[in-house]
């Protein structure tokens, strides 16, 4: 079978090819060769790894070189968010009216009732694990139809499974039964077509440890944010694709984000009007968003390509939704530090955090916020918070303190928790991403990242001041 660049299937290509109706007219591939060559460049070596904080690029061109990624990538995304539903849909998750409400979902969106199905709760694993090695298996499955050379870096390999027929059976079972309606977009994804195959997959992703230099790899999160998944909360599906160390794509759904909500934020509306409501004091209305879940629907995705701006769009079951911009250029910029001496001269900012996370220390971040941390906006998934970040002002920022030593390799972080949704706050307008040294995330060492600690995002004109405060509070030792 002939490939195309990075592997791209000659099958595929051509099916990419005549998915006009779909979006938009998709360029050639082999017209895309330079544009892809330009964009996955390294960068040039410099003296220093300090983090670049030019503004990002939020005008999408006309020829996005990375198109077909980002095609199948939201593909695979939105058939992987039907598996997750469908899983709350069959084993309520544990709060009274939200929870209830998160499940109440009808088949008429692509779920599946499956009669018998809550015995899996019985069995003695959470459903999250059931919704999460499906998920996993269907983004593989996707991607490797597309880019068989692209690699993986996973969370685990499928020896759960085969230590438990009764989940393997049930994650088969959600498989098997989850697909987009459209049969044209399912034999362009591609499936496992066996259990073997399935496990197969599964170690595809798990396997892998370290990332060699020039290969691209796929990083996932299938259910991001599993204490709030069990709760009927806000979780996420992330995928993202990184060459030698660096973010090129990333793409995120949010299940249960009301898509009202979502087409509300600042960076979504024009810069214009968004501007405007915020200088008359209208807020984008995020409070209590952890609890604020969708009920009928299947909540919102976001894409980004380095370089080429940042869309959002209503999940579906089937084809890709109509997109609209985000970007928060246009926006008001960020407050600068105030007079009040030591941390607390950002306590006009607002901070996007967790209090409840055992990784990270809140009180730290209450140091900055002062008397201002009630407003904060609280989110338990990495990926949720990241993409919040990159549909609010820009007055909000993040700080992730953790509760573990600094040092290389004594505090690490797994990159699948932020891999994919940083770009999506770098691309949407003026922001920057970096541990909280001020160094570069780097997703090239491995399945952790080894050589940062912490994070700060933040808008580009508050970021180096907050990460020169950050630098004179006293680390753990």
């Amino acid at each position: 079978m002939e490939h195309h660049a990075h592997g791209t299937s000659y099958g595929v290509a051509m099916f990419l090819a005549s998915a006009v109706d779909q979006q938009q007219a998709l360029p050639s591939r082999r017209r895309l060769l330079p544009a892809v060559a330009a964009v996955l460049a390294p960068s040039p070596a410099s003296g220093s790894s300090k983090k670049k904080t030019a503004a990002a690029t939020t005008d999408t061109p006309q020829c996005d070189p990375l198109i077909q990624e980002r095609y199948v990538a939201e593909l695979a995304v939105q058939r992987a968010v039907l598996a997750t539903k469908t899983v709350l849909l069959n084993w309520p998750p544990r709060p009274t009216a939200a929870a209830a409400q998160a499940a109440a979902t009808t088949a008429s969106l692509g779920h599946v009732k499956r009669p018998g199905a809550k015995t899996v709760a019985k069995a003695g694993y959470p459903p999250v694990r059931v919704a999460e090695f499906a998920g996993r298996a269907l983004l593989i499955a996707a991607l490797r139809e597309a880019f068989p050379r692209d690699g993986f870096l996973g969370q685990e390999t499928a020896d759960e499974l085969r230590a438990n027929s009764a989940m393997m059976e049930e994650v088969w079972k959600l498989v098997k039964t989850t697909e987009l309606q459209d049969w044209r977009l399912e034999a362009l994804l591609g499936r496992p077509q066996s259990r073997e195959e399935l496990l197969a997959l599964l170690d595809l992703g798990g396997g892998v440890k370290r990332a060699e230099p020039g290969k691209r790899y796929w990083v996932m999160a299938p259910v991001d944010g599993t204490a709030a998944f069990l709760q009927g909360g806000q979780y996420a599906v992330a995928l993202g694709l990184v060459l030698d160390g660096r973010e090129i794509l990333g793409v995120v759904a949010c299940p249960n984000m009301p898509v009202t909500t979502a087409f509300a934020a600042p960076a979504v509306v024009r810069p214009k009007a968004a501007a405007a409501a915020a200088a008359a004091g209208q807020d984008w209305a995020v409070d209590n968003l952890e609890t604020n879940i969708d009920k009928q629907g299947l909540g919102i995705m976001m894409a980004a390509v380095l370089g080429h701006g940042v869309t959002i769009r209503r999940v579906t079951n089937g084809k890709l939704d109509k997109p609209a911009k985000v970007d928060r250029t246009g926006l008001p910029p960020p407050p600068q530090p105030n007079s009040i001496p030591g941390a607390a001269k950002f306590c006009e900012l607002v901070f996007v955090d967790s209090e409840r996370s055992s990784l990270t220390q809140a009180p730290m971040v209450k140091l900055f916020a002062y008397k201002g941390y009630e407003k904060s906006v609280q989110l338990t998934s990495s990926h949720m918070r990241y993409a919040v970040m990159a549909l609010g002002y820009r007055s909000w920022a993040q700080i992730r303190w953790p509760k573990g030593p600094s040092g290389k390799g004594r505090c690490r972080w797994s990159i699948w928790d932020h891999v994919g949704t940083p770009l999506l706050y770098t691309q949407s307008g003026p922001g920057v991403v970096t541990d909280m040294n001020g160094m570069d995330l780097r997703f090239d060492e491995g399945t952790n990242l080894e050589s940062t600690w912490g994070v700060i995002a933040a808008d580009n004109g508050i970021h180096h001041e907050l990460t020169h405060m950050v630098s004179l509070v006293p680390k753990p030792a």
